[in-house]
């Protein structure tokens, strides 16, 4: 029996596609957790400003009392859109990861959550502290 070398282990597919899912989750969980929030609070503060700026800057349109109340309850319907997204996109992930693991009982080898986080952050390589590629 012969004693491979550490640069003739065998490509490890399972291996490999677990580190792109953490890298791809580390991905989403950041963007959620930081860049998205973030974002839509200064929009949804200068939304709110607009209105009483429409007196002081020449270019906006003069905003009366149901204007106002208009422009209101659409910062508000955007917001309710953006958190209801945002809880479906994290149902889905989860629903992917139950479909994942089901299928791992039965023996077969799907990665449905992989494709739903590749098709929320983009293609994913696996970050070298997670996956020690066996040909490096």
């Amino acid at each position: 029996m012969a004693i491979q070398d550490d640069d003739e282990k065998p490509f490890d597919q399972r291996a490999y596609t677990e580190a792109c899912v953490r890298t791809a989750l580390k991905r989403y969980n950041r963007s959620r957790q930081q860049i998205r929030p973030a974002a839509l609070t200064l929009l949804t503060l200068a939304a709110c400003v607009v209105p009483w700026l429409s007196n002081v800057v020449p270019w906006l349109p003069k905003f009366t009392g149901p204007d106002i109340l208009v422009w209101y309850v659409g910062i508000v319907v955007v917001l309710v859109y953006a958190s209801l997204e945002q809880r479906l996109r994290t149902m889905q992930i989860r629903l992917a990861r139950m479909h994942d693991l089901l299928h791992r009982i039965a023996g077969e080898e799907e990665d449905e959550v992989l494709m739903e986080l590749v098709a929320e952050v983009g293609p994913v390589d696996p970050d070298p502290e997670i996956y020690r590629s066996p040909r490096a």
